[in-house]
């Protein structure tokens, strides 16, 4: 009983209320309902680019492997890649550019 006595005075509170003060919740419910659309939109776009940033060092793998290409142009298309990952501070690049050097010293 207790719990809906309280549930009644709650209830005849609201009812008493200024309109103003209806209207300052409302305004309230929506700032807090487009604050949680925009915390879901920046999760999800934060996921999304932790993917591109997985398939970006997985591709790496794969590209590093090109540069013992003996086709030319796939050596040029990787070490383009490694140039642009590098300019994007790509972990990746690094560890390929030194890769690139290593064999270039190598072949010399």
């Amino acid at each position: 009983m207790n719990g809906q006595n309280r549930e009644e005075e709650t209830d005849k509170a609201d009812e008493d209320k200024h309109p103003s003060d209806q209207a300052s919740q409302a305004q309230h419910e929506t700032a807090t309902s487009e604050d949680l659309m925009k915390l879901q939109l920046t999760k999800r776009y934060y996921t999304e680019a932790l993917k591109f940033i997985e398939s970006l060092h997985a591709a790496s793998e794969i590209i590093s492997q090109l540069l013992a290409s003996k086709n030319k142009s796939e050596v040029i298309e990787s070490m383009d890649f490694f140039v642009v990952a590098d300019a994007y501070k790509l972990a990746t690049a690094k560890v390929c550019n030194l890769t690139l050097l290593a064999s270039n010293a190598l072949n010399r």
